[in-house]
């Protein structure tokens, strides 16, 4: 996630959201949150969409991002289904219904077996 911030030009103050790897499994979800918690200076808005579509595998990350361009496009963040109840102990913030925002950057994270990690920042025009 640095990384990706650094190849931005971005602080993480500057992502509007995180679209999270979010497998809905509690070890991994749970890493994930506190890989998020130490990157961001803040609650970042938190999304999973494997709630939506499901884990695809080979392209789990290819439909995170479709659905963050898309988010981008629409001017919202889509819901995180079946997340309730949240750990408030993880420290994120989880969007639980679709919400409108003011987005221009969204980090979106991929994370594969063997540890194959990926995070990628996508903006909006200005």
């Amino acid at each position: 996630m640095r990384q990706a911030l650094e190849r931005a030009g971005l602080s993480p103050n500057e992502i509007d959201c995180v679209s999270a790897h979010g497998t809905g499994t509690k070890l991994n979800d749970a890493a994930e949150a506190i890989a998020v918690t130490r990157v961001f200076e803040r609650a970042v808005p938190l999304t999973a969409t494997k709630s939506l579509t499901g884990h695809t595998l080979g392209s789990a990350g290819l439909t995170s991002l479709v659905l963050a361009i898309e988010s981008l496009r629409r001017q919202e963040i889509p819901a995180t289904l079946r997340a309730a109840p949240v750990d408030d102990s993880l420290g994120v913030t989880v969007v639980a219904e679709r919400t409108a925002a003011n987005l221009r950057h969204v980090l979106v994270n991929a994370f594969g077996f063997g540890g194959s990690n990926a995070s990628v920042v996508i903006s909006r025009r200005a």
